[in-house]
């Protein structure tokens, strides 16, 4: 719970949201009730803290993690960059961190890839389903009963 709190604390900081009880979000179930565009920077503060809190406390192996669309609530520039500049400076080093967004806003994204999908309602490329499939065979196969 201190490992949370101290977390939470810091990530609305660096998110300006400053209109929060302490005790309602620094404890699990944390209880988020802020309104308007604190209300997104609120939920994306409480989420990261779980997952650093998560990480430093436990070796099982993670799944990536996805944030899609930060930008709720029509953020302003200076709120929507520091969302984007929290989300990769708090990613765990050993996670993959997936970031599904219209524009970076100016950000890098270090040791980073981006991609851009130019087909509307399509992420694989037709040409390139046989060898995914093929490459994802052997786990599915070990999915099957």
């Amino acid at each position: 719970m201190k490992d949370y709190a101290s977390f939470i604390l810091a990530y609305l900081n660096q998110l300006d949201v400053v209109n929060f009880d302490v005790d309602q979000v620094t404890k699990l179930p944390a209880t988020i009730s802020d309104t308007g565009s604190d209300l997104p920077r609120s939920v994306l503060a409480h989420f990261l803290a779980i997952i650093q809190t998560i990480y430093k406390h436990s070796d099982s192996l993670f799944a990536p993690i996805v944030v899609d669309s930060p930008n709720q609530q029509d953020q302003d520039k200076i709120n929507v960059g520091a969302m984007i500049d929290l989300i990769v400076a708090s990613r765990p080093d050993d996670a993959q961190t997936i970031l599904g967004t219209v524009s970076l806003h100016g950000r890098t994204i270090p040791n980073g890839k981006v991609i851009e999908f130019t087909k509307k309602k399509s992420v694989l490329e037709a040409e390139d389903y046989e060898l995914i499939a093929s490459s994802m065979l052997p786990y599915m196969e070990q999915l099957a009963p």
